[in-house]
């Protein structure tokens, strides 16, 4: 059977996605609002998983140009 931390290995909350973002919890919260963003609900709280929201920062990671 596993455990309660092996369930949750890779979720992470609303104030974790907003460090990695650089933005605050409110910023990532309208995310969740506007369906901008994946999350998880569980029960009463919304969850992220980790490798989802990078995997969305990486999409939306515009390359640096270079000029010679």
């Amino acid at each position: 059977m596993s455990t309660i931390d092996e369930l949750n290995q890779g979720l992470i909350d609303i104030g974790d996605v907003a460090t990695l973002l650089g933005r605050s919890e409110r910023f990532v919260r309208r995310l969740v609002e506007e369906n901008r963003i994946s999350f998880v609900k569980v029960g009463k709280y919304v969850m992220f998983r980790r490798n989802e929201v990078e995997d969305w920062i990486d999409a939306r990671t515009v390359p640096q140009k270079h000029f010679d």
